[in-house]
């Protein structure tokens, strides 16, 4: 038989992978009904409406970042796993 190697999904990639999934997926979701309501000239109440448009100016920033870490922590492990094979 051969010996596929699989690769190895870890704990800490597959929760970043998550909260960057909710965090951008929430901020645009946002947007979308915040382009609706004003297209269509719904007005929202006042709280829902500041949440609608302030979550995307702090969610798409805070994905970015979450990307960046992911990015890290994956070039972090691959990294380990190459000195290890030597």
């Amino acid at each position: 038989m051969t010996n596929t190697n699989k690769p190895v999904i870890h704990r800490a990639e597959r929760s970043l992978t998550f909260m960057i999934a909710a965090v951008i997926g929430l901020s645009v979701l946002c947007m979308i009904v915040g382009f609706v309501s004003q297209i269509a000239k719904i007005t929202l109440p006042t709280a829902v409406y500041d949440f609608v448009i302030v979550l995307p100016l702090i969610g798409l920033p805070i994905g970015i970042l979450l990307i960046a870490a992911l990015v890290i922590t994956y070039a972090t492990r691959r990294s380990r796993e190459a000195r290890s094979v030597r």
